[in-house]
Order: structure tokens, then C-alpha cells, then sequence
């Protein structure tokens, strides 16, 4: 519980001056610290960044200065030698940056650097960006509303009810429980890159991260609740949890992160069937007859010392599993199982900036078209799955 309860009296703050921002003149929040409005240059009060730095290869420091070498209290006049910042025409403010950043070594996935929504990488310790904060809020809150108005635009007047709890198991033959530990995690995902990119530390982030996914999940979940058809089903909830826990525990314990949850989608084998069920109107999320879902293994990791130069670090093993004929009418649902070849784009792709590699980590998310072999229902060799030549 302390791990949500830490950062709350801070993002609680944050909030607040976010909503402040705009009708308080003066100091403002940005990211990596405080901009100094126009004309000022006093420091931010608790700003130790000018003392903080004195040392041996100082300007301010001397053979004969021990007071800047010890740490000893400067005088006015030692700081005369300090270089003055930047007041050129068209320069509008400064930054001070005194909230440290861990190293590259520090953030990576398996032996792979991991990157970060503005290119920077996380705090040490929390310091909330609180515009960036804001934004992210008000998208999420954006989001919810949305989806509130088209569950009740979906919903039929006559499947609108109180509340009220189902348990359906069987639905997509189990796959749909497999579908919600997909979306936990990657709901989990997002919510942790959004907090990252507000300011908070790597643990505070994964800690709100796995809240934010959970909290999402399960708001569509009781959204549920209302219909008399599906209601709240604590096996979806579960799946939502289980898929949070994996985000929460790859973020905590490295071996994790040698596996990867996936996902792809493709083109059904009974097209013309689904044509005449009216299929495809429905969200491809929820269309299970098009999916598949995936783990994803960094077998370069995993191999022993002697054998790890013959296999490249951007191939990976996929084991995928999804469900077909789901609803159709006159065929029975069945399982597919494969097992695939699967690409690491972090490792396979050049340098693509800041930016790049941050949407290049999140699209790996996604299991793209490979070799595979079908091992059930029956073996046979698939050339570029699932689609099929």
C-alpha cells in the first residue's frame, strides 16, 4: 500500500499548481525543472545548484580558496568569477536542473536500452512535471467519457439494467480471459510511459502504472455490469489482474522481461460465413476469430554463453494461442495453437531519434506476420502467418 500511498501527497500537489499554472504569474513548472520567468535571476528557493557544484575544477575554486573546495560558505564576491547565464535577445528564461536523472544502464529491458515518451531519461527520485501530469489526466478523463458514451450508444435500451454479476468462462473458448491479461498489461504500459513522462521515478511510476491499468480495465468492466447480457464477470476482473501483475513484476525483476505479451491480428478463414453474420461490424478487439495472442521469448538471453553469437538478438520464439469459429453459427469454436519466429524491432531497427525508439518500443507490442508452425489443431507449416499464400 505504501507504494501508491508515497507519491500521492505530491501528485495531489501537482494537480493543484497544474490547475494554478495558468492564473498565477511567476515561476512556472517545465520538463527537467523550473523556468525562471523573464528577468529573474534568483534561483528557486532550496536551489543549491550554485554551492552544490563547487569543487576542485570549479571556476569560482583555488589553490588558496578552501572555502569552495570544503564546502565552506562562499562570499559574494568568489561568485563574481561564475559565468552568467545566458541573456542574449531572444532568450527568454533559464533552466536550473537539480533533480538528478539515472543512467542509461540503468533503464534498459533485457539488455536492450528502454526509452521515454520526451527522450529524457526517468528521475532518481520523483519530481513531477506537473503540466505533463495534467494533459495525461485530462486524456485519460477524455478517454473514460468516450467509451462511456459508446457503451451506452452500443447497449440497446432493453440490455440496460442494474447491476448485476455474470461469470462466462467459456466465451471464446477462454480466450477471451487471455484477451483481458493482454489488455491489463498493456493498459499498465501506458499508464506507466505517461507517469514516467510526468516525473515520477521508476518505482513510483510502476506502482501507479499497474493503478492506472487496472483502474481502466476495470472501468470498462463495470461498464459491463449494467447489461443484462454480460454483466460484471470476476474471471474478466481476474484477467485484468493477472496481466497488471506481469507489467508490475517485469518492471521489478529483470527475468521477466525476457518475455513479452503480444498480440497481431489477421484475416478469418471464414470470411464469406462472417459476411453473413455480420462479423465485421464488431471491434477487433472483441473479434476473437481474427486474433491471436502471444509470449514472445528473447532467446538470445536465455541461451548459454558458447551458443549466443549464432543467434541474433532481434529474433525471437513466439508461442501464440487463439480461438476460431467463435460465433458462428453452425461451426464449433476450436483453439489454434503456433509456434513462431518473432522480431525484437528495438534490437532490429537503426537509432530513429528520441521519439522514434519510443514508438518503435511500444509498436512491439505487436506480433508481426513470421514463419510459423501450426501445432494445433493439425501441424502444417504457415510461410508468412496468418496470412496465407
Amino acid at each position: 500500500m505504501n507504494l501508491f500511498l508515497a507519491p500521492a501527497r505530491p501528485l495531489f500537489l501537482s494537480l493543484l499548481a497544474g490547475l494554478l499554472m495558468g492564473v498565477v504569474p511567476g515561476t512556472t513548472f517545465a520538463q527537467g525543472g523550473f523556468v525562471l520567468p523573464p528577468g529573474s535571476s534568483e534561483p528557486y528557493p532550496g536551489d543549491t545548484s550554485l554551492t552544490d557544484s563547487v569543487g576542485p575544477s570549479s571556476p569560482i575554486s583555488s589553490p588558496g580558496d578552501s572555502g569552495a573546495v570544503t564546502g565552506a560558505p562562499v562570499s559574494s564576491d568568489t561568485l563574481t568569477n561564475v559565468p552568467l547565464p545566458d541573456r542574449s535577445p531572444g532568450t527568454d528564461s533559464i533552466v536550473i536542473e537539480d533533480h538528478p536523472r539515472i543512467e542509461q544502464w540503468e533503464y534498459m529491458d533485457a539488455g536492450a536500452p528502454r526509452y521515454t515518451l520526451n527522450g529524457k531519461l526517468p528521475y532518481r527520485e520523483t519530481y513531477i512535471q506537473s503540466g505533463t501530469m495534467a494533459a495525461f489526466g485530462g486524456a485519460l478523463l477524455g478517454l473514460a467519457g468516450a467509451i462511456t458514451w459508446y457503451q451506452q450508444a452500443w447497449y440497446p435500451d432493453s440490455t440496460k439494467g442494474p447491476f448485476n454479476f455474470q461469470v462466462d468462462w467459456s466465451y471464446a473458448k477462454e480466450f477471451d480471459k487471455v484477451g483481458h491479461a493482454f489488455g491489463g498489461w498493456m493498459a499498465s504500459y501506458c499508464s506507466y510511459e505517461a507517469f514516467i513522462a510526468s516525473g515520477l521515478s521508476q518505482d513510483d511510476a510502476a506502482a501507479w502504472g499497474v493503478a492506472g491499468g487496472l483502474f481502466f480495465q476495470t472501468f470498462i468492466e463495470v461498464q459491463d455490469g449494467f447489461h443484462t447480457n454480460y454483466g460484471f464477470d470476476w474471471t474478466d476482473q481476474l484477467g485484468n489482474m493477472i496481466g497488471a501483475g506481469f507489467f508490475y513484476a517485469q518492471r521489478k525483476v529483470p527475468f521477466f522481461r525476457n518475455f513479452d505479451p503480444k498480440w497481431s491480428v489477421g484475416p478469418s478463414g471464414r470470411d464469406s460465413a462472417r459476411e453473413a453474420a455480420q462479423i465485421r461490424s464488431r471491434l477487433i478487439v472483441d473479434d476473437y476469430d481474427r486474433q491471436d495472442m502471444w509470449l514472445s521469448i528473447k532467446m538470445h538471453n536465455l541461451l548459454p554463453d558458447d551458443l549466443k553469437p549464432y543467434w541474433p538478438k532481434w529474433l525471437q520464439l513466439a508461442v501464440g494461442a487463439g480461438a476460431r469459429d467463435v460465433e458462428l453459427t453452425g461451426y464449433k469454436p476450436y483453439r489454434v495453437l503456433h509456434l513462431s519466429l518473432d522480431y525484437n524491432l528495438v534490437e532490429m531497427l537503426p537509432d530513429l531519434g528520441p521519439f522514434g525508439n519510443w514508438l518503435v518500443q511500444g509498436l512491439n507490442a505487436f506480433h508481426l506476420p513470421a514463419p510459423a508452425l501450426q501445432l494445433w489443431p493439425k501441424v502444417k507449416f504457415e510461410l508468412i502467418y496468418p496470412f496465407r499464400l
